[in-house]
This record gives C-alpha cells, sequence and structure tokens, in this order.
C-alpha cells in the first residue's frame, strides 16, 4: 500500500482487504507476509531499568534525549546524544534496527549511507544496577574507529570510557536479564523473532515498572495518574503468571491489593470500569490456582471479598431497580472504559467479567480445603448462575437478528447496530474494547461469539487481524479478542492477528509498542500514542496460548494449539519448558521429519495430568493423520480433521508420540 488513494480506499473498506490478501489461497499468515502490506513503523523506543522511574528515549535516528511531557512528534525536550556529533556530514538512507542479544533493552543499531560509502554502528544501553540511568554507549564507523561514551541525565559533557569496560557492563546487563528471566518459560522455536519478540516484551514490561509498582507507559503515559489503571497491573500479572514468572506476578498483585484497594472494595483510580474488577479477581485466583500459593489466597481473602461485594452490590441495585422482564434487570451498571466514564450503562461485559472473575474466586476458594471457603465458593458459584440466566435473557431480548451475521449488542437495552465498527466513537470503543471483552469472559453462547468475531471482520473491524479504532490501529486490548478466538478454535484468524499485531503494530528490532499507531504513512507510519504495558505485552500472551492453551470451563489442556505450520515442516524441531497449568508444569518437544511423520515427547506433572490432552500437529501440506503411537503402543484416538490427537487424563511423566 503506497499511494493516498490507496491508503484512503483501505479506510473505507469493510473487508479486512489486507489479511484476505494473506489468506487468498489458503495460505497461513506470516510475519514476512503481514510485513509487507503496510509502510514500515518508525517510532521511538527507550532505555531504562527496574530502580528507576525515568527513562532515555532513543530516536530511530539514533539520538538519545529526556522524553517530553506530551505526545508529539518531537519526542524529547533536550537531547542527551545526536550520533551526527560523531560524524562526517551524512544522510542515512537505510537502517537496521534491533536490539542487543534479540531481546535485552540494549538497542544495536545499524545505519548506512549509500552515496558516501559510510556505515556506522550504535549500541547503547543503560546499567540494570544504577537507580541513576547511567547510559553507555558506542558508536562504531566502518573502518574500525570508535567513540566509547558514557551519559547521565543531568550531566554536562559526555564522559570516555574504555572499550573494555563497556563490554564488561554489557556483559553485566545480559547477565542480569539471563538470572532474571531463568524460571521463565523455555521456547525454543524456528522463528527466532517470535522468541526475541516475547522475551523483549516481558523486559520492556518491567522496566517500565518501578519494580512492584506497575507504571501504563511513557511520555503522556508516565504521568502518575495512569499508574493506577488496573490494566496496566492486570496484563503485566497475567503475562507473568503465563510465562512461569510468579514471584513477580505476586509482587505486582500485592502491590495494587494493598495500595489502591479502598475498603469499599472499589479502585482507587479516576474511572476503573465495571469489568477491570471481575478481572482483578480472575487474575488473583489464576496466580494462585497456577502457583498453588494457597496460603497467599487465604490472607487475601477479606481483600478479594471487598472486590466481589462491591460487585454484588451493583447487581442488588440493578435487580432491585428493573423487572425481570427488563433486558437490564441483574446487569451490572458502570463504565466499561476510562475515556467514556462519563457514559456508565449496562454493558455486556461488565456483568461478564463479574460472572467470570467470581466463577474463579469460587473455584480457587475450593481448592483451599476450608470448610467455610468451600460455602463461599458454592455461594458464588449460586450467584454466577443466576447473573448467566439475566445475561442470557437479555442477550435473547436485544441481539438484532436482521443483520448477517446477527448484530450482539454491547448494551443491554440499547437498540439499533453498527453498518461499520469505525463508524463514530461509540463503535470504535465497541471495536477496541467492549466486544474483546465480552469475547474474553467467555459467557457468550457460540452462536453469539461466532456472530461478533464475524461482524467485526465483516464491518471495517481489522486489518490484517487487528483492531481498527477510527482512522487508526488500536491493539492494547487485542489479547482479549486473541483468547476469544482461540475459545472458538479459529487458529488462522488468531495467527493472522498475531503475526498482524507483530508487524505493523510495534517498531520491527525493538518491537516497542505503541498505543495506537497509525495507518497511513509515506514513507513511514507513526506511532499515533505513547508506548503502553497491555500493547507490548500482546505477544508473549498470545505466544503462550498459542503454545499451551487451558480450556477455561472444561478440563482440557492444548499443547500446539495455533502453531504455524511452517514450525512443522521436515526439519524443524519445537520445545516448550515450563509451561506450567492449573494441573502442574507441561513442556513438550516436536520434531518434524519426512512424510509428515512428527515425533513428539510430551512431559507431563508427575502426579499426571488430571485433564484430557489435545495435541495438535498442523503439518504444512501432509495428508490427514493416520495412526499414533504412544509409548510404542498404537493410539486410536485422534481427530484428523481437526489434526490433534486425544489422550485421555493420561499418567505422569513422559509420552514418546510419533503420529504421521
Amino acid at each position: 500500500m503506497g499511494t493516498e488513494d490507496q491508503a484512503q480506499r483501505l479506510l473505507e473498506s469493510q473487508a479486512d482487504v489486507l489479511g484476505e490478501q494473506v489468506l487468498a489461497g489458503g495460505a497461513e499468515p506470516s510475519l514476512a507476509a503481514c510485513s509487507a502490506r503496510l509502510p514500515e513503523l518508525a517510532g521511538y523506543t527507550f532505555l531504562a531499568n527496574e530502580l528507576s522511574s525515568g527513562v532515555i528515549y532513543v530516536e530511530p535516528d539514533g539520538r538519545l534525549g529526556v522524553p517530553a511531557a506530551e505526545f508529539g512528534p518531537v519526542q524529547f525536550d533536550s537531547a542527551l546524544f545526536d550520533p551526527r556529533e560523531l560524524l562526517p556530514p551524512a544522510k542515512c538512507d537505510r537502517a537496521k534496527r534491533r536490539l542487543h542479544g534479540g531481546y535485552l533493552p540494549a538497542i544495536d543499531y545499524s545505519f548506512f549511507d549509500s552515496a558516501q560509502s559510510l556505515a556506522w554502528q550504535e549500541i547503547a544501553f543503560v546499567r540494570p544496577t544504577r537507580p541513576d540511568l547511567l547510559v553507555f554507549l558506542r558508536v562504531v564507523r566502518a573502518g574500525g574507529r570508535e567513540a566509547v561514551l558514557r551519559l547521565q541525565i543531568g550531566e554536562r559533557g559526555k564522559i570516555p570510557v574504555s572499550s573494555e569496560r563497556f563490554e564488561d557492563y554489557l556483559r553485566e546487563l545480559g547477565a542480569h536479564w539471563t538470572r532474571a528471566l531463568g524460571p521463565a518459560l523455555r521456547l525454543e522455536a524456528p522463528e527466532a523473532a517470535v522468541s526475541n519478540a516475547c522475551l523483549a516484551s516481558l523486559v520492556r514490561a518491567f522496566i517500565t515498572h518501578d519494580g512492584p509498582r506497575a507504571r501504563y507507559g511513557v511520555g503522556l503515559y508516565r504521568e502518575p495518574r495512569h499508574d493506577a489503571f488496573p490494566p496496566a497491573t492486570l496484563s503485566t500479572v497475567n503475562a507473568c503468571v503465563e510465562w512461569n514468572l510468579f514471584p513477580r506476578a505476586r509482587a505486582h498483585l500485592d502491590d495494587y491489593l494493598d495500595r489502591l484497594v479502598r475498603p469499599d472494595g472499589t479502585f482507587d483510580y479516576y474511572a476503573p470500569a465495571v469489568s477491570e474488577y471481575g478481572q482483578m479477581l480472575d487474575a488473583i485466583a489464576r496466580y494462585a490456582r497456577r502457583s498453588r500459593d494457597h496460603a497467599w489466597l487465604r490472607e487475601r481473602v477479606p481483600v478479594i471479598e471487598r472486590i466481589a461485594g462491591h460487585l454484588l452490590a451493583l447487581r442488588r441495585a440493578a435487580q432491585e431497580k428493573w423487572p425481570r422482564d427488563d433486558p437490564r434487570h441483574g446487569l451490572l451498571f458502570g463504565p466499561a472504559e476510562a475515556d467514556t466514564a462519563a457514559e456508565p450503562d449496562y454493558y455486556y461485559s461488565s456483568s461478564g467479567w463479574t460472572w467470570r472473575g467470581w466463577l474463579e474466586t469460587a473455584r480457587a476458594y475450593a481448592e483451599l480445603g476450608d470448610d467455610a471457603l468451600s460455602r463461599r465458593a458454592a455461594e458464588l458459584t449460586a450467584e454466577c448462575h443466576a447473573l448467566h440466566a439475566d445475561l442470557e435473557a437479555s442477550l435473547r431480548a436485544c441481539v438484532v437478528p436482521i443483520t448477517a451475521p446477527p448484530f450482539v449488542p454491547p448494551v443491554a437495552g440499547r437498540g439499533g447496530f453498527f453498518h461499520s465498527m469505525t463508524a463514530d466513537r461509540f463503535a470504535s470503543y465497541t471495536n477496541y474494547r467492549y466486544w474483546p471483552e465480552m469475547l474474553s469472559a467467555g459467557f457468550l453462547r457460540p452462536e453469539w461469539h461466532d456472530a461478533i468475531i464475524a461482524y467485526r471482520a465483516a464491518h471495517g473491524g481489522e486489518l490484517l487481524g487487528t483492531t481498527r479504532f477510527l482512522d487508526r490501529l488500536d491493539d492494547w486490548p487485542y489479547a482479549g479478542h486473541a483468547y476469544g478466538l482461540l475459545l472458538r478454535d479459529r487458529v488462522r484468524h488468531f495467527l493472522l492477528g498475531f503475526y498482524g499485531d507483530l508487524a505493523v503494530h510495534r517498531a520491527p528490532g525493538t518491537y516497542t509498542a505503541y498505543e495506537q499507531v497509525a495507518i497511513r504513512g509515506t514513507p513511514n507510519r507513526r506511532p499515533a500514542a505513547d508506548y503502553c504495558v497491555p500493547a507490548q505485552l500482546v505477544t508473549p500472551l498470545m505466544a503462550r496460548w498459542m503454545l499451551a492453551f487451558e480450556e477455561p470451563d472444561a478440563d482440557v489442556l492444548w499443547l500446539g494449539r495455533a502453531l504455524p505450520r511452517a514450525w512443522l515442516a521436515a526439519g524443524q524441531r519445537i520445545g516448550v519448558e515450563r509451561a506450567t497449568t492449573r494441573w502442574g508444569p507441561a513442556g513438550f518437544e516436536l520434531e518434524a521429519k519426512s512424510g509428515g511423520l512428527v515425533a513428539a515427547r510430551v512431559h507431563l506433572p508427575d502426579r499426571g495430568l488430571p485433564a484430557e490432552l489435545r495435541l495438535r500437529l498442523r503439518r504444512p501440506g501432509a495428508p490427514p493423520l493416520r495412526s499414533v503411537a504412544i509409548n510404542g503402543r498404537p493410539h486410536a484416538d485422534f481427530d484428523p480433521q481437526g489434526e490433534f490427537i486425544r489422550i485421555r487424563r493420561p499418567e505422569g511423566g513422559t509420552l514418546e508420540i510419533t503420529a504421521q
């Protein structure tokens, strides 16, 4: 898409034109195919560590500076370093931007001036153990000439340092993050960009925060009022839980619960969404069940009950206000988004996530072996059943059947439908947040769930599977939509969004993700809003679900549910370790051989898996599965159409599987 006319046609289209191009002829989505569809995104990244609340911006041209007070075309107020100071007059016509080691918070930029045959490399980072943001920087010109400098905010001049000291501190940085990520899920994949993007995203989120205190982002989003925005904590906790980093997850939960939950159970934030209370309950339960930190959960019962009680009060108010035949009866009233806090209503996302939060709390309580909490679990479960019945009755009355597909409204009792998901502000907020939260809560009937997915795709809601918002893209809540896709096993759609987000919603090479990005731009697109943590963590969340996915309301564990087919081409190997589930740790190795043969090794908890295991093998160009053996014995329970092997309640240890 090169011209302004083409960009305008893209914006006016109701179909996902670029997504259809990628998927044409039954093709699989890929990073290369998605990257080729829009101009490259040129945006800043930043240097920081976990000990400092400050950050150093890095512009695409290698300049370093102090962030500006507001978002705009000039990203910093004053420059700390400009590489042009060390170079002859040059005009860069080609650049390669990446991170040192693939994922470390250290830029490794290379620039080329073809006319002068001039090239230079810039590496910069801050020491991970210093709260004063001590920057070390090296610029090397082709031919070996180099300058190695130390920079610091508030310090005049640039202090030369030795190459040896620079290398020592660079090794220190690598060792620091190797230790920090040591317990994390390990992914060995044929596609290094995916592994690097996952680790880089986790690290960038961690250096955004002030230790356990979550920060929403940088630039405009560095303002303290954004720190209490629940999704900053929720996305971090969920990513840490999915990636086996339980101490970090607990620390962030402790900080939020101790500091920002008021005595009445409300959050000390200027405009919390009702859904965020249910999401907090879900995050608490998810952490407790995965980590088996039962003592912590018992300690947290009082604050959990305050949050649950706040939601119950909202439900009781709606039960008293509206008769049973009103679609608003029993549904929770309030805001659904901070930006639209002045428009409170009976959003289905609010009640859907209340249902999910109560349900997961009840399940976590039931595992504690405490009689009083078991009784409380039964009470919450009964309340969930009643709320779900009210949701069902409301949706039956409010779904608009005259559209194709049917239109599932975001608000109870509000009629009409959207001709386009970017037609106005309400449509765009539905597309980018209200609907994704309805899907991720998992409360909808399959036909309503599918209708939302189809309506969004057919009415201007997507670009390369990602989320359109007015005239731009806004993917920070996209993980919720992606989760909803996997709940319905929409694997190609899921992968289109995974690669689409990775290709067009974050800066290539550094994987820096912004809240919003432009769709149009020549020769490059630019961010339309500042960097934020929830957008950054979309990739590691989706990658984890791609590898290991637990059905929320059934005892089913999927391994390899949404692996790209290219990863199982002959000769490729995949390895996953420490994918902790609510039943314990799991992992697997897959080795693809010629003729569609796959050798698999699945590692399960020693005590066995009290659930159904499904191992999916998405082999490219291979005929349907026709034979499976487990530990040398024939196994007949497999689904050739669904491309998975079913093993019911397998014993613990390692399963050796061959499939063809």
